[in-house]
This record gives structure tokens, sequence and C-alpha cells, in this order.
């Protein structure tokens, strides 16, 4: 009996020879995605005004994305990996 959970560990654990790899690198540098998040509130915001510093947040979030959103190679980008999400832009 132990053996033969010996033996699927082993084949569970194997590694496979793959004729090919997948190296990805991010499209945009890591200051946009930092940028996003500049001048938002409701991190900070009190339990008074978190509401509306919720909805100022999203909305300005969403403002920026689809100005991100206009640039062609991330438009491609997009499209390539989820066209679902593409399609749901507009």
């Amino acid at each position: 009996m132990r053996n033969q959970k010996q033996e699927s560990a082993n084949k569970s654990q194997s590694n496979t020879e793959a004729e090919f790899f997948v190296f990805r690198t991010p499209l945009l540098p890591l200051t946009e995605l930092l940028a996003l998040a500049e001048g938002l509130k409701a991190y900070c915001a009190d339990e008074t005004v978190l509401k509306a510093a919720l909805q100022d947040d999203c909305l300005r979030v969403r403002d920026r994305l689809r100005a991100a959103y206009r640039n062609a190679e991330l438009m491609e980008a997009i499209a390539v990996a989820s066209p679902s999400l593409a399609d749901s832009f507009f």
C-alpha cells in the first residue's frame, strides 16, 4: 500500500519536457499601474466620507483606464488576451 502511494506521489511530481516555452513580460511599465492609484482618497477616508470617496475613486480610475485603453498596443493586447473583456469596454 505504501509503495502505491509513493509511486503515485512520484508520478504527480515528475517533470515532463515541453517542446516550447512561454515568456511573458508586462506591456506597460509599473509606473503606469501605480499612476492609476495616484490621488485616490478612499484608502484614508473616515467613515463619514468613505462612500463618496469610493464613488469618486471609482470614477477616477475608470476614466484613467479608458484613457489608457486608447493606446492601440494596449487595446490589441487586451483583445488577444480576452476578447470578451475587450468587448465589454464599449
